[in-house]
């Protein structure tokens, strides 16, 4: 269509003076033109009228083949439009969309939960016990983490008002998804944030062993640079620096200010 559009296009000053000289019945013998576009001689329709209504036909010809174009034509098919629209943040949320939002999270929770439910129970190995069983232990080192960012993890989720999105609550809960994980605040609040197990994983096993004597505790899982790109990706922590971010969470002994730790995490 737009070798039609632009040959269209380019007779129009011909076909505007072509249609004021037919009105005046111009009668000249014919004579050549110079050579035209394709190369072949043209005649000065001015001065033919036989050519002057073949021109004008032919004119008409193609408007209409260009219209007929421009009708026929999907433009749902063919035509992409965008436009960017800066939202003030202080502009009120929709209350239907903040609705559908509602129903939709919750029902991804719900199903979840069912899909959950009809599994088999975890292992003892593989069970969350939440930070109030690392406490007696490891009372520095939560209370360094009660210090540090992943302590805010939910708070920052509530702040922007996804405590039900799916999508968030696997990097700001603690087990999200997983059996005896975090599922829901209103059911069962002891996994909120990103707590010791995000990390180490479920160490429930691990604090019944420790309360026995003689009893050495299975060990958590091996905390590497994988275990914390699970959150920090591309996209959600483009900045992501391994060491500097141990830095801000460190704790252990001889790592009070979250200093020399991260040589067995960081590559």
């Amino acid at each position: 269509m737009a070798d039609v559009e632009q040959l269209y296009l380019e007779r129009v000053p011909l076909l505007r003076r072509l249609e004021r000289e037919a009105e005046q019945q111009v009668a000249s013998p014919p004579a050549l033109a110079p050579v035209g576009m394709d190369g072949r001689p043209q005649q000065d329709l001015s001065r033919d009228p036989e050519a002057i209504q073949g021109g004008l036909a032919e004119a008409r010809l193609v408007r209409r083949a260009a219209l007929d174009a421009t009708t026929e034509m999907q433009l749902s098919a063919h035509l992409a439009v965008g436009s960017l629209v800066l939202v003030d943040p202080r502009l009120d949320e929709d209350l239907w969309v903040e609705q559908r939002l509602a129903t939709f999270h919750g029902a991804r929770i719900a199903e979840l939960s069912a899909a959950l439910r009809a599994r088999e129970p975890a292992p003892a190995n593989e069970q969350y016990g939440g930070q109030d069983l690392c406490i007696s232990c490891h009372a520095e080192e939560v209370a360094q983490w009660a210090r540090g960012p992943h302590a805010k993890a939910w708070l920052h989720l509530s702040q922007r008002g996804e405590t039900r999105n799916s999508s968030c609550l696997a990097c700001h809960t603690t087990g999200f998804g997983e059996p005896g994980g975090f599922l829901d605040a209103a059911v069962d609040d002891r996994l909120l944030n990103v707590q010791c197990e995000a990390c180490h994983g479920p160490m429930r096993l691990h604090a019944q062993q420790a309360q026995r004597v003689g009893v050495r505790p299975s060990g958590g899982v091996p905390v590497t640079v994988q275990t914390c790109r699970r959150c920090h990706d591309s996209e959600n922590s483009p900045n992501f620096d391994c060491e500097r971010y141990l830095g801000a969470i460190g704790h252990g002994p001889g790592a009070p200010q979250g200093k020399g730790w991260g040589s067995g995490v960081c590559p």
